[in-house]
Order: structure tokens, then C-alpha cells, then sequence
């Protein structure tokens, strides 16, 4: 954790309680099957997560507690991401474009001429007809 951006500035005892915590999550995590670990909502909203939660901390060696304080991290810090996302989503003043969407490099570099011709989406010129009434 010292080697990541702002971990300098940690003390010790701060450090390594950060580590422990890491390893808590490790062997909780470990402990899961794969359908929680890609499913976590089996773990928050599932009828069974109560159970789930106390195989896995009596897999991994912790108390449920410990399962418990994993799950709500994971809650707070999936929330907070989903209002980071939002936040710069607003910043960049529209929609993120889905996967399909083609986008414009112009866009998003100092093109100012592209992005305000692309704007305004004034009239399009069509191209002279090729004969009787072609399109």
C-alpha cells in the first residue's frame, strides 16, 4: 500500500491496519464461490445471504462480522463509484456512449472548428440526383 499514489504520506500504525483489512478481504474473498463473487448482490439481497455470509466467513477463518463489514464496503464503495460516474458524466455534459457508439476523435481533442460544425448539425447537402427520380 506505501507504493500506491497518497500512501506515503500514511503513518505506520494506519499501514498496516490497512493491510490487515486487505487480508480480511482477501480470505473472504477467496472463500466465495465464483457465482458470488460475480454476483455480489447474492451476498446483500438474496434470501440466503445470511447463510452464504457465514459459510464464507467460516471458510476463510473470520467471523461474520468481518464477512458483514466486507459486504458494506463493498455497498458504500459501489455507491460512491456510481455517483463518481454520474458526476463526471455531467462534467462532460451528456451520456457516456454505449459500446456500439462510434465516436469522434475531434470530439474529444482541441478540434474547436469539428465540434462547432458538428453542433450546429446545420442542412446537410445531398448529392444531385442521377437520374429520374433516383435517390
Amino acid at each position: 500500500l506505501k507504493m500506491m499514489p497518497g500512501g506515503a504520506g500514511v503513518g505506520g500504525k494506519q499501514l498496516a491496519a490497512a493491510e490487515e483489512r486487505l487480508k480480511v478481504a482477501e480470505s473472504l474473498i477467496c472463500s466465495m464461490t465464483k457465482k458470488e463473487r460475480k454476483q455480489p448482490e447474492l451476498l446483500i439481497t438474496d434470501i440466503t445471504s445470511r447463510s452464504r455470509l457465514g459459510r464464507i466467513a467460516a471458510g476463510a477463518g473470520r467471523t461474520t462480522k468481518q464477512a458483514d463489514e466486507l459486504v458494506s464496503d463493498f455497498q458504500r464503495m459501489r455507491v460512491m463509484m456510481q455517483n463518481m460516474a454520474k458526476m463526471a458524466m455531467k462534467q462532460q455534459g451528456g451520456d457516456m456512449p454505449g459500446p456500439n457508439a462510434q465516436s469522434n476523435p475531434a470530439d474529444s481533442f482541441g478540434n474547436r472548428k469539428a465540434r462547432r460544425s458538428g453542433a450546429k448539425g446545420g442542412k446537410k447537402k445531398r448529392p444531385a440526383a442521377k437520374g429520374f427520380g433516383a435517390k
